[in-house]
């Protein structure tokens, strides 16, 4: 064989190598495609049941919100309603409490029309009295010094007389006036309270109020006083219906909270020491 053979069949065995690593490496590189496809594949197919199970979980969490935004509309128009009813509830008490106020000042009226009368009635009967006691005086003067005149002596005593039953008459139309001013009276006036009172809680219990003082302050049945607190951020407690006063130094009344306490607490109670001063 020829040099020039030789090399040919070296040429050729190198090309055939060459070939041989080509085959291999086209062999090797398919395989790995392969496997490299079924595991994207496998992943795709894992990240498309979880997609499929985040999208039925999602529909599942929107379903139970619009449930849970459901049942709040419903509940705001409950709300709205019940609000609607409070304030018709509040407009009716409110103009029911107007009316009341404005009865009480027709009656404020009516009493203080009454006590200027009685000022009147009072002062006619003083000047009365202040009469009959010097005309008593002068008739047993009269009748010391004049005894043998009988005429002139039965004169004064007539005189007497009607100056006595004139003033008789004005204390039965003073008691009148007065019986007219007490609770539960002709026209069913409420006292006026003395100018200046000033009073105290001593105690509390299911809806009575103790206070003191009582007849020697001039508290009558049926006068409305007003509680009020001077310590705390409290101040009006509410109204006292003054009932029996039959004790110079103290007094039983019926508490009634202020307009807009619904439901009192313990703090909203009168309490021993709380100030008791006219209503105005």
């Amino acid at each position: 064989m020829t040099v020039l053979g030789k090399m040919m069949v070296i040429f050729v065995f190198l090309l055939s190598l060459v070939w041989v690593g080509l085959v291999v490496n086209t062999w090797a590189t398919r395989t790995n495609w392969k496997a490299e496809a079924e595991k994207q594949s496998k992943v795709a197919k894992e990240n498309y049941e979880g997609a499929k199970s985040l999208a039925e979980q999602s529909k599942a969490e929107r379903a139970a919100l619009e449930a849970k935004v459901a049942a709040m509309q419903a509940n705001v128009e409950r709300l709205q309603l019940q609000n609607i009813e409070e304030r018709d509830q509040k407009t009716k008490i409110y103009n029911a409490y107007e009316a009341k106020l404005k009865a009480d000042r027709s009656s404020d009226a009516k009493v203080a029309e009454l006590t200027t009368e009685i000022a009147k009635l009072q002062n006619q009967v003083d000047v009365q009295s202040t009469n009959l006691k010097t005309m008593e005086a002068d008739l047993n003067v009269q009748v010391r010094d004049t005894e043998k005149n009988k005429n002139l002596k039965d004169e004064a005593v007539r005189s007497a007389n009607e100056s006595k039953e004139r003033a008789d008459s004005l204390t039965v139309k003073l008691q009148n006036q007065q019986d007219k001013m007490g609770a539960g009276g002709a026209g069913n006036l409420r006292p006026l309270v003395p100018e200046g009172f000033r009073g105290t809680v001593t105690g509390y219990e299911a809806g009575f109020v103790q206070m003191t003082p009582g007849l020697n302050s001039g508290l009558r049945s049926g006068m409305i006083l007003t509680v009020r607190r001077p310590k705390g951020d409290k101040n009006f407690i509410g109204t006292i219906l003054v009932g029996d006063v039959v004790n110079p130094g103290d007094a039983v009344g019926t508490w009634t909270p202020p307009f807009g306490v619904k439901k009192p607490t313990a703090d909203d109670y009168p309490k021993a020491g709380d100030e008791i001063v006219p209503q105005k």
